[in-house]
Formats: C-alpha cells, structure tokens, sequence
C-alpha cells in the first residue's frame, strides 16, 4: 500500500477482530480525551512525525483496541512493526495511557524473549505510535487453533517437546520482566509471538505494572512506566485499574481478593498458557459461553484438568500436568513463587529429573503396586507389609532418593559454577573496557553479565534445593558441604567484584531467610566465609589516599551533605598527608577538604563500598590555575545506557577541567590572533538572527567587533567542533601544556561526581536552577548567560554551568570526522536532554552550543605517581 494514502488505507483495513480480547476494570472516564498537540507536549516530543514517511505500508494484525502494520522506516530503510490505536480510541486518554505504558515497559527490558521497541512517537493524522522489530511468525494462539485443526504438517513441527521449550522462551521473557521489577498482567497464547527462525516473543505489554520493590536489577534509578498529567483521568492512577482476559486471569483478581498484580498473577497466566500447550484447547476455560458464567467459573478456578481435557492424540505427562496444577493453584500460596522455580520444574522434566510439583511417596508406590496385583499371595502380602520390611524399603527409597537429588545438585551446581566464572570475567572486562568510548561495547558487556549473573543465580538455587530435599547424604556429606560453601562464598564475591551493593545485600538476606540453616553451618565450616560476611555486615569499606605530589596537605572528611564524620579508628582529623593512609569508613559517600598552610584548598568527593577498597590517586600540579577544577584519580559511576538503567565503575587519573565556558573574549584573542584566512574563516561563529530569515550570519565581524545581543563576557557559541579543538591546540602553545576537548568520561565525571547522580545537585530534577527552557528568566538571557551567573548549577568538584547555559563539545581519543558528541543542556532544551548521563550528536555548529577545555597533568608528575 502506498505510503500517501496510508491515513485512508488503515481507517478502512480493520477486518476481524480477536475475540479473545483484553478487559479494562475500572473507573477510567473514556470521555477524558487528548489531542495529538497535548499529548506531543506532554511526551515533550517534537512535530513533524507524518505516517506517510512510511513506505510499503502493510496490515500484520488488527485487534478490538490497536493494529499492527509492517513498514520501511524512512532513514534506517529497515521493515518494522508499527503498532497504533484504531480510530474509536485514538483520543480516549485511558487507551492512549495503556499504550503508551506498552511502548515503555517493552522498551525498558531488553531481553531475547520480549520484543524490542525502537520508538515512540506521535502521527499528526493517526495519533500515538510505536515501532518495533518486525518478526516473521505467528502467535502461539494460531499455533494451537491449526494443532487442533491438524492442519498440514503442524503436529509433526510442533511436538510436545518444541512446546515447551516455547513455552520456556515465554517464562525466561517473563523472568527477566520481574527481575526488573515490570508485571505483565495480561499473558495468553495471542501474546506469545513464535517467530519463523525459532525466535519466541512476549508482546503486547499494555496492561503491565511497575513494582519497585521487585526490581532487582541492581539499576539506580527505577523504571517510570507513567505518563502522568491528564492522562491520569479522574487524578485515578493506573495501579488501581484492574485488567486482563478474563480466561487467564488469576482468580484472586477476578473476586477482587487481590487488587494489586503480583508475580503469582502472571505465574498463573504462564500455567493457563502451559494448559493451551498440553490441551491444544484456547483457554483453560470455554470461551464460547456467556461472559458472566466464564467469569464465575474463572473466578472459581474450576477448569478441567488437562489429562482429561487433552486431544487423544497429546498424551499428558503426569510430571506436566502437575506442574501445570501447580502454576493455576487457585490457593495462591500454593503456586510457585517465582517463576524461576517454575522453570526449574520445566527444565527438569526435559531432562528426565524429578519434579517439585510430582513427587510420590515410596507408599504411593507402594499402594500402586498392590492395585496392580490384587493376586499376589497373602503371606508375601504380609511380609512386605511388616515394620522391618516397610523400614528397608523406605530406606532404600531416601538412599535412591538422596542419590538423585545430590546428582542433580551437582549438575546444576557446575553449570552455575561456569556462569560464575564468565560472570567474574565480564566484570573485569566493564571495569577495564568502561572509559575507553566504546559505549556499544559497554552495553554488550552489561547486558551478558546480567545475563550470567541471572542463569548462576538459578543453577544455585536449584541446587540448594535438591541438596535441602535430600533425606540422607551419607558418605556424599563431605562433597555437598564443600559445594555448598562454594555456592555461597563465589557468589558474594562476584557481587562483591561487580560493585553491586544492591544484589549483594539482598543475596545475604536470601541466604539467611530462605537457606539459613545450611548458611549458618557452611560459615561455622569455613571462617574465610565467615570473615566475608563478617566484613558484609559491618557495612564498613575503605577509603585508599595516595598523596602523590600532594605531600604537606591535609585532608578533612565530611558526609555527602557537609556533616562532619567522627574519626576513623585509625586516624585523626584533620589528617596530614606524608604517605599513603587507609581509612576504614562506613560504606557511602563522603566529601574531602584537602587545605595547604598557604590557604590553598580543594574538595572532591569519594564513595566507599562496602567491603571493598576504593583508591583516590592525588597528583597535583605544581600550581593550580584559578579558572581550573581538579579532579583527582578515581572510579566513578559512568552510564551505561541511556535510559539510566546501566552503571558501570571507570577509573579516571587525575586532570584539571576549566571551570567555566570558554567566553567571546578568550575565544576573539585567539580568532584576532589567526593569520591564515581559511583557517579564520572556519573558526568563525555563526547565528541565525532572524528566525523568519532562514539564514545564519557571523556573530562578528571581521575585526572581530561582536553584533548584538552577544557581549564578550557570555559564552562562546555557534562555531564548530573543529574550531574548538584549534582554540585548545593554540591555547596549550601559548601555556606550553597540553588543552584539549573534554572526553565524555572526563565531563560526565566533572559533572555527575563519583555516585552516580542524575544532576549536578543530585538525582531529582529542580526548575530554576539552571538556565533551562523552564527557568522563569530564560527570555532574559537570549543567547545564554555570563558563566557562574547560576551558583547551584555547580557540581562537587565546583565546576559550573554543566546542567544549563549552553551545550558543550567533547571528544574521545579515538573520535574522528566532523561529528561531535555534545554534553549539558541550554536555555532551549528541557530537563530531559540537560541530565548528566545524556549525550548527543552534532555535525557542524548550533546556537546553543559552546566549550570549555581540560588540561592534562604534566607527564612527569603522573610517572612520579605511578612510581609511588
């Protein structure tokens, strides 16, 4: 279909719709409506997005609420799905926010098995959109309905062993959604996509829910899934509206017993799409019946169970049928509480090992073999049934029994000792790659030690719980208790590596809740363990100077919040520094006063970890400019990824940075001082004047006497990258010392410190503070503002202006071409692009965007430090 008629064409392609349809329970007014104009606003989401950009245009889906069309996307040249309201709902504010909330829980949970979402947007003509991989496939649910249609070549593709392990990729999507903290709250078969190259995909996350107290990511900033304002029809929130299918809905939720999805919701989705799966049937209930009745039967949980409800020719398993039972268990305490052990079972049935949810008892077994031989002769009968025999087989039974369950363990337990040890190595690698500009490969590294850390997590619990199961360990005792030892000590050591704070202390908290017992006896085994956990709980780290060159400072320490701490056990403040000193503080962060005699004084901040050894290295140079900052050498909190989700730790040696922008009278001293006329001409500063001119003209003229509004003491904007750097290179001629362009690492580090904050002042976002779009006085500085004019837009190393004023150039070692990264916000960009871990693109120059310089350590002095 053509791209120009795509408006027409998609108002009139909405053939059928899907009857298995997604509910919304609530108070939500649909009268509540929206404009593409408001809703742009709200999203802060520029014009300009037209469908018709579009090409080759086609109907995927339609549903009862959105549709799905493949699409080239203009630029990339690449097909994708784009999803979009249908007309009815295009303005409901209700839809728009469920939609929207689909967009951003997909797009903030970046795994195999969910779908990866590119963009959100808003079309002038057919409102709110997204796009997505386009995956060649279909949905599990048209799967099922052609099984049981035994439609040409489908029963012989899709086994009952290619089901499940479907039904796998399903629950690790869903897994990993919960390890951040993101609920699904409407899993069926019609959103399980099953694509053409064995690719399994969770879609359509419009009704899930954010817990924060379920994100275990180990991220700093949690995920924001709300848009807020007025979409939140009626101030009600969207946590309390109550939504899904109701076939696949958890009883609980239905009768109103649980308002609030939990994990146990989508744990029982997960087993009614395992009934599908053995069954071939579309729900575990009839569909076809009225709605009320579906309700209350759903309600109930009274569904028939799948041995009897499958085809005759899809033979249930009993191992499988209990683990389906278990997952659906109208008594939610009785299903499983993660889906990890969901899967566990899973796995173990693939593999031919015993199951949680089907273990019979040796008198089970029993009981069973008398059914089958009614004739055996009484007297045997007897025999079998007195004490010392029943006594023999139940201990042969434990024995076999044990046995199992040790093997297991010890399978499981290599296959998440492996995992440690990639784990172990992919830290190491971030740690080393962090800071070297590659930010691709930084986010490859996180994502697989994410990864890694996930399947080691699961192997070792699965193998603590068969080592709990098992009745006797006999002469095996010895080796289990090393293996455990082993399980608790690497992983705290790999948390401990990692630097996650978060994950280490809740994997404490699990080994003395759920595994106390053989926690408590492992430490009493082994005092290494003990020492470590000893040193955990003490929430105590340590804090490394190295005085370099800085011999004859003293150094004060104070709280983050300028509170002073009491003395370390083994110093006294304010403490000289004649030689390296180790400080034993509590874990958090801390600011440091160095002060010479001569009055001569600096701050930097510094965060300890617990358990762990953080370095400040303190080579200082034999005089520090006043216009310069020092950072010293250290690791910082670097982002990872865009979304705030990703932390990585990067050691920086130490550099000066300029405290303030480069202005138009340090830049004219040197454009005046140019001689070659092609070099002077591109070095010149451009600004479009008039907006309706359509054209840009020198900010200067050629003997360098500045146009209105430009003053020589606001920073310099509008030249390029290129002259920037030429400002340094004949910046450090004249000073005999190396300038150049910040790298990004150097300014995010100068303007975010070592903890990892969001702002220069912290994590949250305060207007006025800086010269922003949204400060109440941006009209009074058109073209920005004299540097310092905003005293708490100041990071902890006192470096100003780096939130607002104007956008800055940076440059990595290995950057090259015309393309500049650009860094901070100005007085005509928002909060959003001013955080500290937000950088951009730029070919060329803008009006809004100036520089400052770093200026390297002497080399000498560095060696000395290295030599110390």
């Amino acid at each position: 279909m053509a791209a120009s008629n795509a408006s027409e064409n998609l108002s009139s392609s909405y053939g059928d719709c899907d009857n298995e349809q997604t509910l919304i329970y609530g108070t939500g007014d649909d009268a509540n409506r929206i404009s593409p104009e408001e809703l742009r606003k709200l999203l802060d989401i520029p014009q300009g997005d037209c469908i018709q950009d579009y090409d080759d245009l086609s109907t995927i889906g339609i549903g009862g609420i959105g549709a799905v069309f493949s699409a080239r996307e203009p630029g990339l040249n690449r097909e994708v799905a784009l999803k979009i309201l249908r007309p009815q709902y295009r303005d409901q504010s209700e839809r728009i926010e469920s939609f929207i909330r689909e967009a951003r829980a997909t797009a903030q949970i970046d795994h195999p098995n969910i779908v990866p979402v590119h963009r959100l947007g808003v079309f002038d003509d057919v409102g709110v959109y997204f796009s997505m991989k386009r995956v060649e496939g279909e949905t599990l649910r048209a799967i099922l309905r052609k099984l049981e249609e035994n439609r040409a070549g489908y029963r012989r593709k899709y086994n009952l062993r290619r089901l499940i392990e479907i039904f796998m990729g399903a629950c690790n999507g869903v897994a990993f959604a919960h390890r951040h903290g993101i609920l699904h709250c409407d899993l069926k078969p019609g959103n399980v996509m099953v694509g053409d190259y064995g690719e399994v995909l969770v879609m359509d996350w419009g009704m899930a829910h954010y817990r924060p107290e379920l994100d275990q990511g180990g991220v700093r900033s949690k995920m924001d899934l709300e848009v807020g304002g007025p979409l939140c029809s009626g101030g009600k929130h969207s946590e309390e509206l109550l939504g899904g299918t109701p076939a696949f809905m958890a009883p609980e939720q239905l009768c109103g017993e649980e308002i609030q999805p939990t994990e146990l919701s989508d744990i029982y989705g997960l087993g009614a799409i395992l009934y599908t799966l053995l069954t071939w049937k579309s729900a575990p209930f009839d569909v076809n019946q009225e709605q009320q009745k579906l309700l209350e039967a759903a309600a109930r949980g009274q569904f028939i169970p799948p041995r009897k409800a499958a085809h005759r020719e899809q033979p249930i398993p009993l191992e499988l049928e209990a683990i389906c039972l278990k997952a659906m268990a109208r008594n939610r305490k009785k299903r499983y509480q993660h889906v990890g052990e969901l899967l566990a079972d899973v796995r173990n049935y693939l593999d031919g090992y015993p199951v949680a949810a089907y273990s019979p008892t040796p008198l089970y077994r029993l009981t069973k073999l008398i059914r089958r031989h009614p004739l055996i002769p009484s007297t045997l009968m007897a025999a079998v049934l007195t004490w010392g025999g029943y006594y023999a087989f139940t201990v042969i039974s434990n024995i076999s029994q044990s046995t199992s369950l040790i093997n297991l363990a010890e399978y499981n337990y290599g296959q998440a000792r492996e995992y440690n040890v990639m784990a172990l190595r992919t830290a190491r690698l971030l740690r080393e790659k962090a800071g070297g500009g590659d930010a691709d490969r930084e986010r490859y590294l996180l994502t697989e030690l994410i990864r890694q850390i996930a399947e080691m997590e699961n192997g070792y619990n699965s193998a603590l719980e068969f080592i709990s199961r098992a009745p006797e360990l006999g002469v095996r005792a010895p080796q289990v208790d090393r293996m455990v030892r082993e399980i608790f000590k690497s992983t705290l050591e790999l948390y401990l590596q990692a630097g996650n704070d978060y994950q280490l202390k809740n994997a404490l908290r699990q080994f003395r809740g759920r595994w106390r017992p053989i926690f408590e006896k492992a430490q009493e085994q082994d005092s290494t363990l003990a020492q470590l956990v000893g040193e955990i709980d003490s929430q105590n780290g340590w804090l490394l100077l190295l005085p370099g060159s800085a011999f004859g400072w003293s150094v004060s320490i104070a709280h983050s919040d300028g509170t002073p701490v009491s003395e370390p056990e083994n110093a006294s403040l304010p403490l000289p520094l004649s030689g390296p000193v180790r400080l034993q503080l509590p874990a958090g962060t801390y600011l440091l006063k160095f002060r010479q005699e001569d009055g001569t004084a600096f701050s930097a901040p510094a965060v300890v970890r617990i358990a762990r050894e953080n370095q400040l290295d303190l080579e200082l140079p034999e005089r520090i400019p006043a216009d310069m900052g020092y950072i010293p050498g250290g690791e910082f909190q670097h982002q990872v990824k865009a979304d705030d989700s990703g932390m990585s730790n990067v050691y920086l040696p130490p550099y000066l940075i300029r405290k303030h922008e480069v202005t138009f009278r340090e830049y004219l001293e040197f454009w005046n001082s140019l001689n070659d006329p092609v070099l002077k001409k591109k070095c010149l500063g451009w600004y479009r004047f008039d907006l309706n001119s359509g054209g840009s003209r020198p900010i200067w003229n050629e003997d360098g006497v500045l146009n209105p509004p430009f003053a020589p003491e606001l920073p310099v904007i509008g030249i390029t990258g290129e002259a920037a750097m030429e400002y340094c290179r004949w910046l450090g001629r004249k000073l005999d010392r190396t300038v150049r362009l910040p790298t990004r690492y150097e300014w995010e580090k100068a303007a975010r410190g070592v903890d990892g904050r969001i702002y220069v002042w912290g994590d949250d976002y305060l207007p006025g503070l800086a010269l922003l779009s949204d400060h109440p006085q941006a009209d009074r500085y058109p073209v920005g503002a004299p540097p310092g004019s905003f005293p708490r837009d100041v990071s902890v190393f006192g470096i100003s202006d780096l939130t607002g004023n104007v956008r800055e150039f940076i440059r990595n070692a290995d950057d090259a071409g015309p393309m500049f990264q650009v860094g901070g916000g100005s007085r005509v960009t928002g909060p959003e692009q001013a955080k500290c871990t937000e950088f951009y693109y730029l070919n060329g120059s803008a009006g809004d965007v100036g520089f400052r310089y770093v200026m390297e350590l002497p080399k000498t002095a560095m060696e000395k430090n290295d030599r110390f």
